[in-house]
């Protein structure tokens, strides 16, 4: 056997195979910028993407699948978009997280529409299939999926409904998991946020609440505080209870962006005394919470790579 760069253990390949699969690849995205070789290269490729030996290349080969699906040429945009979904689906929950860059890029408002859609309703398999792996990345995907619910293009934006509610349901928090539909809802209608918080202010939150969970919360929350009093007020509560349940201060990042200097203002600014006093007990408590000494240590990846290497020259030496 041998790992693969996205942490898979693959059936071993002689040296020379893999080189010549990998230089095939190549030829193969090659050909798909050809208008006339196109549709048979991806199609070649989809055919390659059931080969579980050559997934870290057909992985870091989906930017320019991607890029593909973005062609004028509908049989291209469709074949292409082909080979993104059979990589995607045939790779295993652990290796799901390394899909997940290609995917937002796709997703960015750069792309074009095909690209923007196909990326989410992949997405939306993957949360599926890779909770986890999705989970992990809630905070960078929340924003660009609920910011593709207003886009022009009916289709785009119907993949990003399905893929919000999808990826809302990888977060691991219980507690938050019965409010995902009405949060959906929510961050796609303004007019049902007031709704949506008071159910959120009036949860008991009993798991222990990390970064995903607040992603999720987020983009209500935010709305929230730019409403009437009582709205502000019960976000407030939300968020106070929210981060007496933060056990690690990186957990609160998604709040420190654009949650905590809109809470500053609302301190400051709710007229009403009793609204402004729970405002700045929240605030309180998210400068605590935030201020605290991280429970987890950053590693790097090229320590961890050092940290491998070194452990198999010890057991190649120690077999001599």
């Amino acid at each position: 056997e041998m790992t693969s760069v996205t942490g898979v253990q693959t059936c071993a390949l002689p040296i020379s195979m893999l080189a010549d699969h990998k230089t095939r690849v190549s030829e193969l995205l090659a050909k798909a910028k050809d208008k006339k070789q196109a549709a048979d290269a991806l199609g070649e490729l989809a055919q390659l993407a059931a080969k579980a030996e050559l997934e870290s290349v057909l992985v870091t080969a989906l930017p320019q699948v991607i890029e593909a699906i973005g062609d004028k040429q509908k049989p291209t945009q469709a074949a292409a978009t082909q080979v993104l979904e059979a990589v995607v689906s045939g790779l295993p929950a652990w290796s799901a997280v390394h899909v997940l860059p290609s995917l937002m890029q796709g997703m960015s408002s750069s792309m074009k529409p095909a690209q923007k859609e196909a990326s989410l309703k992949v997405l939306a398999g993957l949360a599926k299939s890779s909770p986890k792996a999705v989970g992990r990345s809630l905070v960078d995907l929340i924003p660009l999926v609920s910011g593709l619910i207003w886009d022009a293009k009916k289709d785009v934006k119907a993949a990003a409904v399905t893929a919000l509610e999808a990826i809302c349901y990888c977060s691991g928090n219980d507690d938050i998991a019965v409010f995902v539909p009405q949060l959906s809802q929510a961050i796609q209608n303004p007019e049902l946020v007031p709704e949506t918080v008071e159910g959120l202010a009036g949860c008991v939150f009993v798991q222990e609440v990390e970064a995903a969970a607040l992603a999720i919360t987020t983009p209500v929350l935010l709305r929230g505080l730019n409403g009437k009093t009582d709205v502000k007020r019960k976000c407030c509560i939300i968020i106070e209870n929210m981060c007496k349940l933060v056990n690690d201060s990186r957990e609160v990042a998604p709040l420190l962006k654009d949650v905590k200097p809109q809470m500053e203002l609302q301190k400051e600014g709710i007229s009403d005394p009793e609204a402004r006093s729970v405002a700045e007990r929240a605030f309180v408590e998210l400068c605590k919470v935030a201020a605290q000494p991280s429970a987890s240590v950053e590693v790097e990846l090229a320590t961890v790579e050092a940290h491998v290497a070194d452990r198999k020259s010890t057991r190649l030496n120690s077999s001599h």
